[in-house]
């Protein structure tokens, strides 16, 4: 009776922790349309990949001043 009861509730748990997750999912993917949609944000974006591959070191000096900063 016990052990039955306890599968209950933890089979429970599983499928609210399923909703939960495919909540966060369904937010993530239609901020992801939203942001498509804005023709300034996919500007910016595509602007900032140009400038990426124009200067590919550029990840690891802002890592490292970054770093630096948080000693401060």
């Amino acid at each position: 009776m016990y052990f039955s009861t306890f599968m209950v509730i933890v089979a429970v748990c599983i499928v609210i922790y399923g909703y939960f997750e495919y909540q966060k999912w369904v937010k993530r993917h239609e901020l992801a349309e939203k942001l498509m949609q804005n023709k300034e944000m996919v500007e910016m974006f595509e602007e900032n990949q140009k400038f990426l591959k124009k200067y590919p070191d550029f990840e690891k000096k802002r890592k490292i001043i970054k770093k630096l900063m948080k000693e401060d």
